[in-house]
């Protein structure tokens, strides 16, 4: 015998879904489509027909034709690929209009469930415990709802189906239609294939000059077409390579959204893909504004290189833009390194370009985190890193690079020369010595944390970084690790911070720094301070321009980056103890790190400067 406790009510309703778009707005895109692609190849018609003129001949009569010969050459594609575009969106309208209809009959059925359903609540409510006979037939109700609601379930999901499926497949059509960028296709493979077109180890001056003698729309053409090779020539306007690297970042994005979409994303290209997709999030940097005047500062994507360097990929990106700035500085980060951590070396970035805006300078500054060198994956206190070993390729080769790209500015601020600084931190600092050694462009030196400049290169004081020594600036924690591995033998080289080396010494003494607490025992030093040369605290997280604290290091180097590193933070030089093993820094065991800064109390300094 049933109770009302067997009057089981259904779920409520689902909720309905949302048809994105309308069949009438579709429709009308398909016929302007129509319009456009008919007009195309009216043209192409009419110009097939005009490649010869009656009564005009010789060799301008020829070049004519040639032209008009070309143009329609391209206008028949391109005509093609926007009738299959048309096509495309005319059987999507027809999807969205079935899809409505649809629609609007499962919002009737999903209002006649919720209604019924709360009869039944009512009912149920109104009915007398002993009243076994309305109760039956409340219980046989109970169930039949709960039947339409498991088909009301059944239909959404169905319709819901159908509805991605016909997004998907609008997207399929017109991510497969050829021809769309026929013209462009067809001038950048004549510029491609013109003598005048630079190889692979043209100069960045050659690049510039070939840049230089193209048409608006050949470079339109090649920046669509070849986005990859435009966006990551040296030499070219930063600018220029901004628009055809983001050109070619959203390209990829939507590439590996749909192989993801389709299950055949590899690990190689899901790795580009977080690359892709870390690029795109540092660029958007709503926080980065200038603390002087509170606007924008622009982000530039100027390297861009997901699948390159065994897949750690390459990228820099410019907080300014390096063409107009009057002073810029280079930032280059060290070992474990990879472009899909790009942002927090845009943030290191952004707090040295902060605290170089505030020091002072009316002029305008720029920072450039620049990772486009296959940076070893190997911890700082690694063997193969401590001893040098297993290294010294990667700084090179990352020097040759590093000096084109300075080269490639250089070329396009021929009016203006900015004041550039190249920033190594750790064996970011390596490569950057190097980079001098052969001739880089860079007016200033700052090594940070630095294990010293190279082994084996021919470095052995600052002048040899191609810039006078007094225009070398380094800075190093007492507590940083890095600094006990250089003992000039077989390491990294020379102790950047000794007075030998003849550098500029500034203090760099974290308020955070180790305490003996924490510290590594052989080294007697902190892992932690190797990384806080840029610290910078902000009052307001969400408005940079409230003021900040910046750690001794990024303050210094905010002087020097501006031109006034007369005296941005002297600080004594490490010296060598006989009781160091093998008489470097490394210390003997027992042996306290001997370094004068260790003594130095860390100064911070506040902006806006407190009364």
């Amino acid at each position: 015998m049933s109770s009302l406790s067997d009057v089981r009510i259904p779920p409520e309703p689902p909720a309905l879904p949302e048809l994105e778009g309308t069949p009438g707005d579709v429709n009308t895109f398909s016929t302007e489509m129509g319009s456009a692609a008919g007009k195309i190849e009216s043209f192409a018609s009419f110009a097939w027909g005009s490649t010869l003129l009656d009564g005009w001949e010789g060799g301008a009569a020829a070049a004519y034709g040639n032209v008009v010969s070309l143009a329609a050459n391209d206008a028949g594609p391109a005509g093609a690929a926007l009738q299959a575009a048309r096509a495309a969106a005319a059987t999507y309208s027809d999807a969205l209009t079935d899809l409505e209809t649809r629609l609007a009959d499962l919002a009737e059925d999903r209002s006649t469930y919720a209604s019924n359903r709360a009869e039944l609540q009512e009912a149920k409510a109104s009915t007398a415990s002993d009243d076994i006979v309305t109760i039956k037939r409340l219980v046989d109700r109970a169930q039949e709802l709960s039947d339409q609601h498991d088909a009301l379930v059944l239909s959404f999901t169905t319709w819901t189906t159908d509805a991605e499926t016909a997004d998907s497949t609008l997207g399929d059509a017109l991510f497969a239609v050829n021809g769309v960028g026929a013209v462009n296709s067809t001038i950048a493979g004549g510029v491609k294939a013109s003598t005048g077109f630079p190889g692979a180890n043209a100069s960045p001056a050659a690049n510039a000059a070939w840049w230089d003698s193209l048409t608006p729309a050949e470079k339109d053409a090649m920046s669509e077409i070849h986005p990859d090779l435009i966006g990551n020539l040296d030499g070219l306007p930063a600018a220029v390579r901004d628009d055809a690297n983001r050109f070619a970042l959203e390209k990829d994005i939507t590439w590996y959204q749909e192989l993801e979409r389709q299950d055949e994303l590899t690990p190689d290209q899901r790795r580009a893909y977080e690359i892709a997709l870390a690029v795109r999030d540092a660029l958007d940097g709503d926080r980065q504004v200038d603390p002087i005047t509170g606007e924008q500062i622009p982000s530039l994507l100027v390297v861009y290189k997901p699948e390159a360097h065994g897949g750690d990929g390459g990228v820099a990106i410019s907080l300014g833009n390096p063409d107009d700035v009057d002073y810029l500085a280079i930032s280059v980060p060290g070992v474990e390194n990879e472009a899909g951590g790009v942002q927090g070396g845009v943030d290191n970035a952004y707090n040295l370009l902060h605290s170089s805006r505030t020091s002072g300078t009316t002029g305008s500054v720029g920072v450039m985190f620049w990772l486009d060198y296959n940076s070893p994956s190997v911890g700082i206190l690694d063997p193969d890193f401590a001893f040098g070993t297993g290294s010294g390729d990667a700084a090179a080769a990352g020097a040759e690079s590093l000096v084109r790209l300075v080269d490639g500015i250089r070329e396009q601020n021929q009016g203006h020369q900015p004041l550039i600084t190249a920033v190594g931190h750790s064996y970011g600092s390596v490569v950057t010595s190097q980079a001098g050694a052969m001739g880089l462009a860079v007016d200033q030196h700052v090594l940070i944390g630095s294990p010293g400049p190279g082994n084996g290169n021919g470095i052995d004081h600052a002048s040899d970084l191609g810039v006078s020594a007094e225009n070398v600036y380094v800075g190093t924690s007492s507590y940083d690790e890095i600094a006990d591995i250089s003992d000039g033998r077989d390491r990294h080289g020379v102790d950047v911070t000794t007075e030998d080396f003849g550098a500029q010494r500034f203090s760099a003494e974290s308020e955070q720094r180790g305490t003996r607490d924490d510290v590594i025992p052989v080294l007697n030093a902190s892992t932690d301070d190797h990384n806080r040369y840029f610290e910078t605290t902000y009052n307001d997280s969400e408005d940079p321009t409230a003021g900040a604290t910046y750690s001794e290091s990024v303050h210094a180097m905010g002087q020097i980056v501006t031109g006034q590193g007369s005296d941005p933070g002297v600080a004594d030089a490490a010296y060598e103890d006989p009781g160091r093993r093998g008489g470097g820094r490394v210390p003997a065991p027992g042996s306290p790190r001997h370094d004068p800064e260790r003594s130095h109390d860390p100064d911070p300094v506040v902006w806006p400067p407190r009364d």
